[in-house]
């Protein structure tokens, strides 16, 4: 789509969802059967407006979504419109969303919000909202790599910067991007992350996929090493000015002293600050289950891990559109079924 690779290249800052190559992975995982109905809006050759929207089958029924039942990114809209404008537009991309799913019989849409490709301002009012989608949000963290390393650093929770200054002597570090990056590496990360799972969670295209983010400048690979030894490996995935951890393995066989989980991430944090990057979407911060999202003890304890880093919680927004009262009910059934089971 060449008119939504100008919209993106002239657009300021925007999350890693955006970009095309992850967006080619979410199709990816969501089967043979996805279709890839986004679009962009022209105003005199300008593209104004570039909407994600795919469709997917889940459980038998078809449904806005992508990724096996992800949210797809919220629509964004050129920088310099007036807020009238913006208005306006906003209620021809729902109404033209909302034509394209009933044209293929879906009778949900999900879409989510990642917080550092709109203002802040803008969180409560949002697109899926005023036109009546279910708020489903959750929380999250961010850290805002724009400001001074003392004040990053003022940013991470008091009783992990003991463990982070034990790790950072403890472990080494090595960076690959576009310019050094091999097939090697990637099978690296691959091996790792079958043997941490104990498993193959997804297809083994998927990995190579995310390879390619790396390859085409969207996404780093970062090796944490102890006396030689590779024993944990993560995947950074880039947008414009923002990043998130995407795809993280440890090898089960290292018994650690020092953790680490907290030097990784401030080294990533020290590294993409050196690269110009402005946001790291720690991710999701939630402080318990709930109907929309039943945590795990192990997610539970991850979601405390991840806010240590940041000061503060953020809205993490999403919205499901349903076509009627009772495709929302019988959503809100099947959630709280498994919530009642959690």
């Amino acid at each position: 789509m060449r008119e939504r690779d100008k919209f993106l290249s002239n657009y300021s800052q925007f999350g890693f969802r955006y970009q095309p190559v992850v967006h080619d992975y979410y199709m990816m995982l969501s089967g043979s059967d996805a279709q890839n109905l986004s679009f962009v809006v022209i105003n005199d050759t300008i593209p104004i407006v570039y909407c994600p929207l795919v469709i997917e089958t889940i459980d038998g029924s078809i449904q806005g979504s992508y990724g096996r039942g992800g949210g797809t990114p919220l629509p964004l809209f050129h920088q310099n419109l007036g807020e009238k404008q913006r208005r306006s537009l906003e209620t021809i991309v729902f109404e033209r969303c909302l034509e394209i799913l009933k044209q293929h019989s879906a009778k949900r849409w999900f879409v989510y919000c990642d917080g550092v490709s709109d203002d802040h301002e803008r969180m409560e009012d949002l697109l899926p909202a005023r036109f009546g989608a279910l708020d489903i949000s959750g929380q999250c963290h961010l850290m805002d790599l724009s400001v001074s390393k003392e004040d990053m650093w003022s940013e991470i929770r008091q009783s992990a910067k003991s463990i982070i200054n034990q790790g950072r002597k403890t472990y080494d570090f090595k960076i690959y991007d576009h310019n050094n990056f091999t097939f090697e590496v990637g099978e690296r990360h691959r091996l790792l992350h079958h043997k941490c799972s104990g498993r193959i969670t997804r297809p083994l295209e998927t990995f190579a996929q995310m390879c390619s983010w790396i390859e085409k400048g969207a996404g780093l690979m970062i090796e944490q090493s102890f006396q030689g030894q590779v024993v944990q490996m993560i995947i950074v995935a880039l947008g414009k000015g923002t990043a998130c951890g995407a795809s993280v393995a440890d090898d089960p066989d290292f018994k650690w002293k020092i953790p680490m989980a907290h030097s990784l991430h401030f080294f990533i944090y020290e590294e993409l600050k050196r690269r110009g990057f402005h946001y790291f979407e720690v991710g999701e911060t939630n402080y318990r289950s709930n109907m929309f999202q039943t945590l795990t003890d192990k997610e539970q304890s991850i979601c405390a891990f991840k806010r240590g880093f940041g000061k503060r919680s953020f809205p993490l927004k999403r919205y499901a559109w349903f076509e009627n009262k009772e495709e929302e009910v019988k959503f809100l059934s099947e959630r709280l079924e498994k919530y009642r089971n959690s």
